[in-house]
């Protein structure tokens, strides 16, 4: 009998859901929101490579998954409230996203569910939910967040190739993590580059 490995039961996970395509990816995007260690970009670099035309379908599949498990999230933080999320969350983290929440809505929920932080897509959408977030700007800013992330890694698949199955986790989060930083400063200095009107 070989030992249990992490890494072998990550694998064996993702060419099961290679096999079952875009309907597979709307299950895993649902699924890793929540407990699945497998992370959907993951599924869709091979799928991409494998049928680049198919390249958008699979993003948005994966983005419709991880956005339905947010929906879930953000009503669960309306019906529990603060409680619900400082249950699964330290507390110092739930103020941080409250205050950012209260003051840069819908932006903040699009950067965290875009940027490469494991944890920020669910404390956002739980938070959103329990901070009195409007569900209709939640869902707009997790689509965005969402479908740009996962648009980006169907890209990386169509544009290497067989290159990007070899990518380690570190670098496609590199990659996304440089388009963060730089939508962010984008973000952060649109008043210089786009004057508010004076009148």
């Amino acid at each position: 009998m070989q030992p249990f490995s992490i890494d072998s039961t990550i694998n064996v996970s993702r060419e099961f859901f290679v096999s079952l395509g875009a309907p597979g990816l709307v299950v895993l995007g649902f699924l890793e929101f929540f407990f699945f260690p497998l992370p959907p970009m993951f599924v869709v670099i091979p799928l991409a490579v494998a049928h680049p035309e198919m390249a958008v379908v699979y993003a948005l599949s994966a983005a419709t998954g991880s956005v339905i498990a947010g929906v879930v999230g953000f009503t669960i933080g309306r019906t529990g409230g603060r409680p619900v999320v400082t249950s699964r969350f330290p507390e110092r983290r739930v103020d941080q996203a409250e205050r950012y929440v209260d003051e840069h809505g819908f932006a903040t929920v699009a950067f965290g569910a875009f940027a490469p932080i494991p944890e920020a897509h669910e404390l956002l959408s739980i938070g959103s939910g329990a901070f009195g977030m409007r569900l209709r700007t939640y869902l707009g800013a997790a689509a965005l967040g969402r479908g740009a992330k996962y648009f980006i890694v169907a890209g990386l698949g169509v544009a290497l190739g067989r290159t990007a199955r070899s990518l380690s986790e570190a670098e496609v989060y590199s990659v996304i993590g440089v388009v963060v930083v730089v939508v962010v400063l984008a973000y952060v200095s649109r008043d210089y580059w786009i004057p508010r009107p004076t009148w």
